[in-house]
């Protein structure tokens, strides 16, 4: 077991403990569990809120296996970000008000897993950190970062974190939108559990930001930047430039699609050099 699922009241609280490591990490059978854990919230209708956190002392969840995502086959591939899409939705549909309670390095699937919750909340510590890393390793966000951060924080301050591959401070991140509160460690759970009574929030609608035109604009400023450093060695920047600008324009669902089409398309190129 990797999960363990405790009941305190009306809140449920997930903790990830990933057995025989230092880290938690994302592989086939740790997403199976969790969406096994995730069936079980419905039935039980006292439930009002669900924190997610770490049993860890210095890691949140580390994202995906990278040793599975590099000598995968393209069918292996696939199952696992359709897995991976499928179990963060269902974590997103909960009809409870869901709260990733953040300590530690929280970047990749980490952070997409959390994207998918309706509130972050992350510890002042510094081992604490917030960031989607994939363009660095040649690869993108495909478990619903590519399509969920812009949702949050609007474009175009989405993009450049996606293609920088970033990683965060938590004072940063707050001032980016992505998480919502700070707090000393030793309370973070609490303090997460504040806010188990507040309403599901409905994201924001970035109307301006994502109108046609704007989008394109965003995205040939994009391509132009990236061509001028990169002369287009580097397609995992590119491929995300497309995935991301046409995400915020598609259904969500489509945009899925699109992000597991381009990491399997990135999976198998040949990698470019450093």
């Amino acid at each position: 077991m990797h999960l363990k699922l405790e009941t305190h009241g009306t809140i449920a609280h997930l903790i990830f403990d990933r057995k025989d490591s230092s880290a938690n990490i994302f592989d086939r059978d740790v997403l199976a569990e969790l969406d096994q854990q995730l069936d079980g919230i419905p039935k039980c209708s006292k439930l009002t809120a669900l924190i997610i956190s770490s049993n860890k002392p210095n890691i949140f969840i580390a994202g995906a296996d990278l040793k599975i995502l590099s000598t995968a086959t393209g069918e292996e591939l696939e199952n696992l970000i359709s897995l991976g899409q499928s179990v963060f939705s269902k974590l997103e549909s909960l009809h409870i008000t869901t709260i990733a309670a953040i300590h530690g390095a929280c970047v990749g699937g980490g952070l997409e897993l959390a994207l998918a919750c309706d509130y972050r909340v992350v510890s002042e510590a510094q081992c604490s950190r917030i960031g989607l890393p994939e363009t660095q390793l040649g690869i993108l966000p495909a478990w619903g970062g590519s399509t969920r951060l812009p949702a949050l924080i609007g474009l175009s301050k989405a993009l450049p974190l996606i293609l920088s591959g970033k990683i965060m401070k938590p004072k940063l991140a707050l001032r980016k939108g992505i998480v919502d509160g700070i707090c000393p460690q030793q309370h973070l759970i609490s303090y997460a559990s504040s806010f188990a009574n507040r309403q599901m929030r409905q994201l924001p609608v970035h109307m301006l930001e994502h109108n046609p035109l704007t989008v394109s604009l965003i995205r040939k400023q994009a391509q132009d930047s990236l061509y001028k450093k990169t002369r287009g060695l580097y397609p995992a920047l590119n491929r995300a430039v497309d995935v991301v600008c046409t995400g915020v324009r598609v259904s969500k669902q489509e945009s899925f699609d699109n992000e597991r089409e381009a990491i399997i398309e990135l999976s198998q190129a040949p990698k470019q050099p450093n």
